[in-house]
């Protein structure tokens, strides 16, 4: 049984759906349906519920999950330990601004020491700008949020999902999300990347009136702004704590909580794929809380 296809498995897992993980791995969806067969068949069990549509993991599928996580893991640092050593040169990753301060940092840590002789430069922009240097061949990788659809020359793997919040200044009162954002002046991330389009998006599906006083391109001026009383906002709450927090009262951004999926985007043939993936390795590292 090949690694690949545990790897496939885990995707599988992870996206919930063949027709998915077989567009992120540009592949058909036969393709990937063979390939659990085989896994199937060389553990000599049903891993998957095929009674529903699309199939699911029953309870011997997600019992080896994190067995075959840390498989698939072990065999990837087994084969990157002597390459990570010889590979120089430079490499340019792109970020969002809402990942610098956080998860950013700390990847880079360790992608230093899994790459000690590789020069790495990084680009800011929103996804959008992001995946369009991506196309012209000006970064090897991004962290954006999950692409539209139509982006199939891309593949995007997911490393958190991230819930928004709703902040106001500590002193609120307001318990209900919709109390704070239809009293108070209102501080928009910017409206046209990605993730200020999701909040846009889910204000007007919800009907809310917001009195907008002003529009900025950064979290963290966002925060500040909202910290000297000068407004209340909606933000993605980081699946890695601030180092800097501010003392914000936060609530929830609906019921439940309108979120957003980040991950690391490449091109489908990029020939930077086995850097790609130590970066990815080290950026989901860093989202469990494996790396400090």
């Amino acid at each position: 049984m090949r690694i690949s296809y545990l790897k496939t498995f885990l995707t599988v897992a992870e996206t919930g759906s063949f027709i998915t993980t077989a567009e992120i791995l540009n592949r058909t969806p036969s393709a990937v349906s063979l390939q659990m067969k085989t896994v199937e068949q060389a553990l000599g069990t049903d891993l998957f519920d095929r009674t529903k549509r699309p199939p699911v993991l029953n309870q011997r599928g997600r019992s080896i999950l994190g067995l075959v996580q840390e498989v698939v893991l072990q065999y990837d640092k087994l084969t990157s330990a002597t390459a990570s050593r010889e590979i120089s040169g430079e490499f340019a990753i792109g970020a969002m601004p809402t990942t610098l301060t956080w998860i950013l940092p700390k990847a880079l840590v360790a992608c230093q020491r899994r790459y000690p002789n590789l020069v790495i430069h990084v680009i800011d922009n929103h996804s959008g700008e992001l995946v369009a240097r991506l196309h012209e061949g000006k970064i090897g990788a991004a962290i954006t949020s999950a692409p539209p659809e139509n982006e199939r020359t891309i593949k995007w793997r997911p490393i958190a999902r991230e819930p928004f919040v709703v902040i106001a200044p500590a002193d609120t009162k307001a318990t209900q999300d919709t109390q704070v954002l239809e009293d108070y002046p209102y501080i928009r991330f910017n409206s046209r990347a990605w993730t200020g389009k999701i909040i846009a998006e889910n204000l007007k599906k919800r009907g809310l009136k917001v009195n907008m006083t002003m529009e900025l391109d950064n979290l963290e001026a966002v925060a500040t702004m909202v910290y000297n009383g000068l407004g209340v906002s909606i933000i993605p709450k980081h699946c890695v704590a601030s180092p800097f927090p501010l003392p914000l009262k936060q609530l929830p951004f609906g019921d439940p909580p309108v979120t957003r999926t980040i991950g690391l985007a490449e091109l489908t043939d990029s020939p930077l794929a086995h850097i790609i993936q130590g970066f990815y390795e080290e950026l989901i590292a860093v989202s469990l809380g494996q790396r400090s």
